[in-house]
């Protein structure tokens, strides 16, 4: 082990000891076991007139304590088993499986933005296909967005294994723009807005935020700070020709 790494435990052969050799379901109490050894669910016991393992006796009111109390402590399963995740955690380490399974269920991005609407539902692992599928002309798999045109525009990002979904749009007198992520990786990003004038790029606004995830509200992004807002009479400087050069550039944060 090299000098400040993290010590830890391979549990993958322990694992498979803890599961019932019928149903393969983690061993939570009650369990049977039979008159060698043998440890079954109590699910199983009541279907099962012998051990299948060795076509013995189960012993009568007998439990496997300490593998029930070992199951307990580990095999907490996530929240969105039904929809397919066969993850099982300590209760610690639950809360943060949790907000980063790949299993949970989202609706489409795309219904936050203005002007856009799309009724599909379903798990963030499908997400990347739906997109794909649906609204494969708003899709960039670079890491940055170049627009010309003064009016609202959305697009979507693919870049390193990640979902962003971004927006700008005019409301009242001030322009807003965002880069939210889905969330389908642990990596942190940030986002950098940059605003130039067609005939001097030297003349230009640049601004950096911390990427938000799509599970936040815009108005509370933008009402915190967290993302672009801009006066309509500043971005009108930059204007030429109808054009607003406009370039966004998805980073990951170091």
């Amino acid at each position: 082990m090299e000098t400040g790494e993290v010590p830890c435990l391979d549990l993958t052969q322990l694992a498979q000891l803890l599961v019932c050799p019928e149903c393969l379901n983690l061993l939570l109490p009650p369990t049977s076991i039979c008159e060698r050894g043998h440890t079954f669910c109590g699910f199983c016991r009541v279907i099962l007139e012998k051990c299948p393992a060795c076509e013995g006796q189960f012993l009568e009111h007998a439990r496997n304590i300490p593998v029930e109390e070992i199951c307990t402590i580990v095999g907490n399963k996530c929240p969105y088993s039904e929809s397919g995740c066969t993850c099982t955690l300590t209760q610690a380490l639950l809360p943060l499986h949790v907000s980063k399974c790949l299993h949970r269920g989202v609706v489409c991005p795309l219904n936050k933005i203005p002007d856009h609407s799309c009724s599909w539902l379903g798990v963030l692992k499908d997400l990347e296909s739906h997109l794909k599928n649906v609204h494969g002309n708003m899709i960039s798999d670079r890491n940055y967005i170049t627009s010309n045109v003064f009016q609202s525009d959305a697009k979507i990002i693919l870049h390193k294994n990640e979902i962003f979904i971004f927006c700008r749009y005019l409301k009242g007198s001030e322009w807003f723009a965002i880069i939210q992520r889905a969330g389908c990786t642990e990596h942190k990003f940030k986002s950098v807005f940059r605003i130039w004038t067609s005939q001097n790029k030297l003349e230009f606004i640049s601004m950096t935020f911390t990427v938000t995830n799509i599970n936040e509200n815009i108005d509370d992004v933008f009402e915190e700070g967290r993302s672009m807002i801009l006066d309509d009479i500043v971005v009108k400087n930059f204007v030429t020709g109808g054009d607003l050069s406009m370039m966004t550039v998805v980073e990951e944060a170091k």
